[in-house]
């Protein structure tokens, strides 16, 4: 009897095929194929675009290398305002006089997140 351990810590696609043999020497063989993503979601920028006495508008610039970008969460003053799957966004209504916090959560299509704030 034997056995192994495969570690994969790189993104990509993979084929692991596997083959037995028993005591009479018959053999049988089996292939998966799988990807694997560990790399989390870069953001490159995170920028106001227009701003008013009543709204801001930001835009975002991320990339994902292997699966791609799935969603991006905006959140002012750490309350959720949208899930979106565009790099752009609009908040309009009314703010306190003050300095104000909005984030973005950019997450790619395994799961893995980035964020990044500003204050404005």
């Amino acid at each position: 009897s034997s056995g192994g351990t495969v570690t994969i810590a790189a993104d990509g696609t993979y084929t692991l095929t596997a083959t037995i043999t028993d005591k009479s020497g018959r053999t049988g063989t089996s292939t998966v194929t799988f990807s694997r993503d560990v790399t989390v979601p870069t953001i490159s920028a995170f920028a106001k675009t227009s701003s008013t006495t009543t709204s801001i508008t930001v835009s975002v610039t991320a990339s994902d290398n292997f699966s791609g970008i799935a969603s991006y969460k905006y959140y002012l003053d750490g309350t959720l305002k949208t899930t979106q799957t565009g790099n752009t966004y609009t908040y309009s209504g009314t703010r306190n006089i003050g300095n104000h916090t909005l984030k973005v959560v950019v997450t790619d299509k395994a799961g893995k997140t980035s964020e990044k704030s500003m204050i404005y």
